[in-house]
């Protein structure tokens, strides 16, 4: 999967998601991924430019499968700016190949974002591989 389409993925699930941010998943039911639960674990640091922990920074995932209908969490960085958010997949969202979902990760996740990432998610059906990201807020 090329990374323009990734993030023309994400640019569409966070058009459609943020609505749904509030309820923190979307409800829609796409299909039954043949009984497979999926799982990923997204950890990071949220910083500013001069490297200092922006504490308590709210998280936005807003991510993508093979249909294209987003799904999406949200959380909040520690007191040093750490965060790790555990995705549980909601059956009917099924991933792309590899398996994996193209995922937009921002802070803030109400408003305008001050700093974002598009990254590939490695998703598992018995394990959680963890995906590093490190946002820096100008």
């Amino acid at each position: 999967m090329s990374l323009e389409r990734i993030r023309s993925a994400c640019a569409l699930a966070l058009a459609l998601a943020m609505p749904m941010f509030a309820g923190c998943m979307a409800t829609t039911d796409v299909g039954n991924n043949n009984g497979v639960d999926y799982f990923a674990r997204i950890s990071g640091t949220v910083t500013r430019a001069d490297g200092s922990p922006n504490a308590r920074a709210q998280i936005g995932v807003s991510c993508v499968g093979s249909e294209e209908v987003p799904f999406g969490i949200t959380g909040e960085a520690d007191a040093n700016g750490r965060f790790a958010l555990d995705l549980n997949v909601p059956r009917g969202f099924r991933p792309l190949e590899g398996p994996l979902y193209a995922c937009r990760v921002l802070t803030p996740y109400l408003g305008t974002p001050q700093a974002e990432k598009t990254v590939p998610i490695q998703v598992g059906t018995s394990t959680r591989p963890v995906t590093e990201i490190t946002l820096v807020i100008p």
